[in-house]
């Protein structure tokens, strides 16, 4: 078998162990960060202190290795994306990698495919975003249009706080629109998968929860989920719709989702799993799924190893976060 190189864009310290899980499978690695002193840079064959958003220049590293699989755990996939593309490799439409950077793009996608999504209002000024607040006709949720990490998302009950929340949108991000959207409550979890050839496999579900106020801060990350069977199905089987219809072909999936009692909202859908803390640690600890050996592997071998994917509930792991202030956290997992 001809020697096979995988790419790796954003290298912080949760992602190691996928860089030397790639080298143990087999492959050369191609590390790159924005961060000159990120801790992934120690570890690949080939390493590159440069920005996931410099398309054109990552592509040209692609390139230069011949680079057989490519993945990004930021919300960055556009690049991915045309790595893919560039590469020849099979993966997914351009239009998904813009989806999980662009939320106004997510809505318009999610809408076509008929996806539950929450009702939800572009605004570009004050005056819109205030006529969209009383459209809602309660509590709001306001977005910044391409902002992760939960960076800037506020939970809004008056006029004065939409204004405020605007203003912050505006200055955090460089577009000038935001999203708002009205505010369900319920327990928010995220769900991934692995879609091989167009077909969907369920790859482990995780519980979060916040703490309270009017910023969305991650508290506690706990798996095996507490969701019922029959709703843990039907979460991935709106995952399952919407890689069909938006062509998936071979890539990670994640989706954020909100359970309200009744009814299950699509929040966010992206072409890769979710936080290293979560399908590195959390999930295998708890249910033995390990999704990413299984798609470094299947990008290697073209054999998808499907018992790497079996759930088996092996105990309750969890990650607790160590809150500083609104933005940063800590992180200790145990079980």
């Amino acid at each position: 078998m001809k020697e096979k190189t995988f790419m790796l864009i954003g290298a912080s310290k949760p992602s190691v162990p996928i860089i030397t899980m790639a080298r143990d499978i087999g492959y050369k690695v191609v590390v790159t960060d924005i961060n000159p002193k990120a801790e992934g840079l120690k570890y690949g064959d080939y390493n590159y202190n440069i920005s996931a958003k410099e398309v054109e220049s990552l592509t040209r590293i692609a390139l230069k290795h011949r680079v057989d699989c490519v993945y990004s755990g930021t919300d960055i996939n556009f690049t991915v994306g045309v790595i893919n593309a560039v590469r020849g490799i099979e993966g997914f439409p351009l239009i998904v990698g813009l989806a999980s950077e662009y939320k106004n793009i997510f809505r318009e996608l999610a809408e076509e495919a008929g996806m539950p999504i929450t009702r939800g209002y572009i605004a570009r000024t004050k005056e819109e975003v205030l006529s969209a607040f009383k459209k809602i006709g309660g509590c709001a949720v306001i977005k910044a249009i391409n902002l992760g990490s939960s960076k800037g998302v506020k939970k809004v009950c008056s006029e004065e706080e939409v204004i405020t929340g605007f203003n912050e949108c505006r200055r955090l991000s460089n577009e000038r629109e935001v999203i708002i959207e009205e505010y369900v409550k319920g327990s928010c979890h995220d769900a991934n998968g692995l879609v091989v050839k167009g077909k969907f496999y369920p790859c482990g579900i995780v519980d979060r929860s916040f703490v309270e106020g009017k910023y969305f801060v991650q508290k506690e990350i706990t798996c095996p989920s507490v969701l019922s069977k029959d709703i843990q199905k039907k979460m991935y089987s709106i995952m399952a719709k919407f890689c069909k219809y938006s062509k998936i072909h071979t890539s990670p999936v994640k989706a954020d989702f909100i359970f309200d009692g009744n009814q299950l909202y699509l929040l966010e859908f992206g072409p890769r799993f979710h936080g290293e803390i979560g399908f590195l640690y959390i999930i295998p600890g708890a249910i033995s799924i390990r999704s990413m050996e299984a798609y470094l592997k299947y990008r290697y071998s073209g054999i998808l190893d499907k018992t790497l994917l079996e759930e088996k509930i092996i105990d309750e792991a969890v990650c607790k976060a160590d809150i500083v202030g609104t933005e940063k956290s800590n992180y200790d997992v145990g079980r």
